[in-house]
């Protein structure tokens, strides 16, 4: 695992299919338009605290500069990889995934500086572009959502898996209920066990569109990048939360996980400019 990585020891148009945001914000946000038919909620329930749950969107965060348009991902294992390396490109019309911390000074995080004192300043939650509620989970809820809850299988709360050929992370929600797909789970309480979960977990798209009907969510491995170069697509998944490190003030927490070793945590710091994935949330109704 790269070393940036440090673990901590306890703890539109004017028509219904785009908008703008909001006009109070259109200088801070240089009018962005999203997408509203990529705006969809999963239908888990996924608690983040002892008395507060969510529901994901279902698919990452995603961008188009030559547009300035903002959208969710169409599917939840649809990952971008070499194509962010074209996101210094303001005429590319493909789609990004991967940002650096978000404040004011760089846009949501679209920013191809390498300098992390560019990226200082009050975040701006990505969920900010959306409405409606949208949000980035702190570091204390993706921890909780992972470590410090159970579903009603029992502790089993994450794994690894590859969806349609694309590895990543699963997660299940508060109530899963197993949709008759066979799935080797990871128990929290137990130790790493040097299982190949990938190829244990290995869904085509009938059996995912049962687990995802089923409430599951997937996080992509859409790898990351840092001083102009790209790492570990397809291979690591390195998700923002809204929590500054506080031993570093260029620093924000993240989730990180990786197919080598199968390691995942929510504790790993993650330096202002290096590019990151965003699955954003809505608390529950």
């Amino acid at each position: 695992m790269n070393l940036k990585f440090i673990m901590m020891s306890s703890l539109l148009m004017g028509c219904s299919l785009f908008t703008s945001c909001a006009k109070e914000e259109a200088e801070d946000h240089k009018n962005a338009l999203v997408d509203n038919t990529s705006i969809k909620m999963g239908s888990g329930v996924f608690s983040v605290s002892t008395n507060k749950k969510v529901n994901f969107a279902t698919g990452n965060v995603q961008y188009q500069p030559s547009s300035n348009t903002w959208r969710f991902a169409p599917t939840q294992y649809d990952a971008k990889l070499t194509d962010n390396e074209k996101r210094s490109d303001s005429a590319y019309n493909g789609w990004i995934d991967l940002f650096g911390w978000s404040s004011k000074a760089n846009y949501y995080g679209v920013s191809t500086s390498t300098n992390d004192a560019d990226y200082v300043g009050v975040f701006e939650d990505w969920g900010k572009i959306f409405g409606d509620g949208w949000r980035t989970l702190t570091f204390a809820e993706w921890d909780y959502l992972l470590f410090n809850r159970t579903t009603s299988a029992g502790s089993y709360c994450f794994s690894w898996a590859e969806v349609n050929g694309m590895f990543g992370l699963i997660l299940f929600p508060d109530n899963y209920v197993n949709p008759d797909v066979e799935c080797t789970y990871f128990d929290t309480k137990d130790n790493y066990l040097k299982l190949d979960y990938r190829k244990l977990n290995s869904f085509d798209l009938e059996k995912w569109a049962k687990l995802e009907s089923a409430g599951v969510v997937f996080l992509p491995a859409s790898g990351y990048y840092g001083n102009d170069k790209y790492y570990d697509m397809g291979q690591a998944g390195d998700y923002w939360s809204s929590t500054l490190f506080e031993y570093d003030p260029k620093s924000s927490y993240a989730l990180f996980f990786e197919e080598e070793d199968y390691f995942c945590s929510a504790r790993c710091s993650k330096r202002f400019s290096t590019g990151g994935s965003i699955r954003l949330v809505n608390e529950t109704k």
